[in-house]
């Protein structure tokens, strides 16, 4: 909902919002917006070669400055012998 200034502006902003595939262009727009966002909000860590193995590691994150903000262990379990035979 976005409400204009002046009529004419409202008139405008209606019009632009009637024209054939507005509600798709809207909605690519808002999820290109979205995904850009969460670049900078969200870090993915891929561990394949951890999976299946067995130990504990230790997971430091810092800032741009180098300061540690958090730290956490990840343990990961012994896999019985069938389960890793079955992949």
């Amino acid at each position: 909902m976005v409400r204009a200034d002046s009529v004419p502006m409202q008139l405008a902003f209606r019009e632009i919002c009637t024209e054939p595939g507005f509600d798709d262009y809207l909605q690519a727009t808002l999820d290109r917006i979205s995904a850009i966002e969460s670049l900078g909000r969200t870090r993915e860590l891929v561990m394949k070669d951890l999976v299946g193995g067995k130990g504990k590691y230790n997971i430091t994150s810092r800032n741009a400055k180098g300061l540690v903000e958090k730290t956490f262990t990840i343990e990961l379990p012994e896999l019985e012998e069938d389960a890793a035979d079955d992949d």
